[in-house]
């Protein structure tokens, strides 16, 4: 309509992705601060390794996950038009960094790499003490509903029909509104009979393992395995249909251990 806008977070790399597909680009470089794609967070795993090579599918995982290495959008021009994508230094431009492609050569790895994202809290809702009332899709469905339309991000969530509860992931910037949504949600039951307490808890941290294309046999009972040997406290956990990734929360502390553990009993350095 003649209304000059941007293109929001992560329009960096969208722009550069727009105009390599416009112009039909044998490839789209993204020069930035690391050397490509890790196998972790170099913070916390200072042997983390660079991975050479990544399909699309796996790197719209990681970008779901971990979006300041690379926003998930960025890649739909390029898949479009099966047009690779590189991620390199600009600090070290002779580092080859990762290649984005629509097939990748097959891993030895069970898993690719780990991401982890902090600044998250954990809101609960669950039927009061003492009431009769059920759940059921409505109800969560409703409150999902109000935060979207609210703009809040939801990063995960999960309900319990047995426990009459629903739990949603935010980032602790959006927990305060965030819950004041999910009051306006419910308050007309809180009129009547039936009540929802909600709750909530932070700081905790999302971990997504991403596997590593076919070779994902096995990597929920690994990871499993590692979270108890190092005694983390999961308050969620997710596997998607397909395997290709494994996802938990858990406190915040227990991050840099739990990454650690899992980046050495998984192999990846």
């Amino acid at each position: 309509e003649g209304n000059v806008t941007t293109l929001g977070r992560g329009g960096g790399d969208y722009s550069a992705t727009l105009i390599g597909a416009a112009l039909g680009a044998d490839e789209v470089c993204i020069w930035t601060d690391v050397n490509g794609i890790l196998t972790a967070d170099p913070k916390l795993v200072p042997e983390a390794r660079t991975l050479p090579e990544i399909s699309y599918a796996e790197a719209v995982d990681i970008a779901t996950f971990g979006p300041e290495i690379l926003h998930p959008r960025a890649l739909t021009p390029l898949i479009e038009q099966n047009i690779p994508l590189a991620i390199r230094d600009v600090l070290r431009p002779s580092h080859p960094g990762t290649r984005i492609v629509a097939e990748a050569q097959p891993s030895e790895h069970a898993a690719h790499t780990i991401i982890s994202a902090g600044g998250l809290s954990l809101l609960g809702v669950a039927a009061s003490p003492g009431t009769t009332g059920g759940w059921s899709p409505e109800l969560a469905a409703r409150a999902l509903a109000r935060l979207s339309d609210s703009g809040v991000e939801v990063l995960n969530f999960a309900q319990s029909f047995s426990e009459r509860s629903l739990t949603v992931t935010v980032r602790t910037v959006d927990a305060a509104f965030a819950r004041e949504c999910l009051r306006a949600a419910y308050r007309s039951e809180h009129s009547g009979a039936e009540g929802r307490d909600i709750s909530s808890a932070l700081p905790i941290s999302l971990v997504a393992v991403i596997s590593a294309g076919s070779n994902n046999g096995g990597l929920a009972p690994q990871i499993l395995a590692t979270l108890g040997r190092v005694g983390a406290h999961v308050l969620a956990f997710a596997q998607g249909a397909s395997s290709a990734h494994v996802s938990f929360l858990l406190p915040e502390p227990e991050v840099d251990g739990v990454v650690r553990g899992l980046h050495h009993d998984l192999r990846l350095g």
